[in-house]
């Protein structure tokens, strides 16, 4: 059943109508991996597309079942692969039936194409998949949450994904500067607000040789990952909020940064207190170098493991 179904949605993704993953099957090209079976394969598409893709369905064996009201959603199955469309109105609310007119979650196509087994396919939003599992029981008294619903839960809102940064992300940034432990570990004060938003857009941001990347874990800011020049050295360097310690996103976070940051030799000068950041650094292959006056340790990762 597994491989007809992702034949299924190769084939509906190649059809040329905009099309979004949404359920069980998003959550698993969001995450890379196949979490669990699937009954069924859900999706969202354009109201002004039904008819066209009911008919290109139809072309391609599958056929129509019966279900919601037709202007809501279009059910199809074929060799007991069954398929289902939420049909957008073009302001993402509902576009038919009894919700007509409700919205659907802020944001809920501003996602990265999701990928599975080598197959890309366009998901949801990694936000929108938590907020509609999260709040379907409230919307629809009818369909209580699952247990299924509760582990997936627990899957997305622990994923760790990259993404450029936002304007609005900085606040966030500023809130967890203000962290005394953290800036405890770090030996690196707290700045004031005006002073830390005129660092970020006017040294970080505005650079174009620097890397700068939002780390979010589910629909959650969990900090944010530098990389930028000191003369002809490259160095590293990040913040994680605390409710992100010692949970491995660190870890999976600067993993997937470096997949990405090209230079090496690259260096890294953690507080040798920072016991935290100096066992990251070291998992990920940083050499340990020298130690200033100050005990700030010089790591330099020449090639990635």
């Amino acid at each position: 059943m597994r491989d007809r179904q992702l034949t299924a949605i190769a084939e509906v993704a190649g059809m040329g109508f905009d099309v979004w993953l949404r359920g069980g099957w998003a959550m698993d090209f969001t995450l890379g991996e196949v979490t669990r079976d699937h009954i069924d394969i859900d999706w969202f598409a354009w109201f002004d597309d039904a008819d066209r893709l009911e008919a290109a369905l139809i072309e391609h064996r599958f056929s129509p079942q019966p279900g919601p009201p037709r202007d809501q959603q279009r059910d199809f199955v074929r060799d007991g692969v069954e398929v289902s469309f939420a049909l957008l109105a073009p302001d993402l609310t509902v576009a038919g039936g009894p919700y007509r007119g409700e919205p659907w979650p802020t944001g809920l196509l501003d996602a990265p194409m999701g990928s599975l087994n080598g197959l890309t396919c366009p998901v949801i939003s990694l936000a929108a998949q938590i907020e509609i599992k999260e709040m379907m029981p409230v919307w629809v008294p009818t369909l209580p949450r699952r247990e299924k619903d509760m582990t997936d839960l627990a899957r997305l809102r622990m994923h760790v994904r990259l993404r450029d940064v936002r304007e609005s992300d900085l606040e966030v940034f500023h809130t967890q500067e203000q962290d005394p432990e953290a800036t405890r570990r770090s030996r690196f004060p707290a700045r004031e607000r005006e002073k830390f938003l005129t660092h970020w857009r006017e040294r970080v941001l505005a650079d174009e040789t620097n890397h700068v990347q939002t780390v979010e874990v589910g629909d959650q800011i969990a900090g944010n990952v530098v990389a930028w020049w000191e003369g002809d050295h490259r160095y590293l360097g990040y913040w994680l909020g605390r409710a992100f310690w010692g949970s491995g996103v660190g870890t999976r976070a600067l993993t997937l940064f470096l997949e990405k940051e090209e230079a090496r030799p690259l260096y890294a000068d953690p507080h040798q207190g920072n016991e935290a950041s100096v066992r990251l650094l070291e998992k990920l292959g940083f050499t340990r170098t020298t130690v200033d006056d100050e005990g700030f340790v010089l790591y330099v990762l020449e090639q990635t493991p």
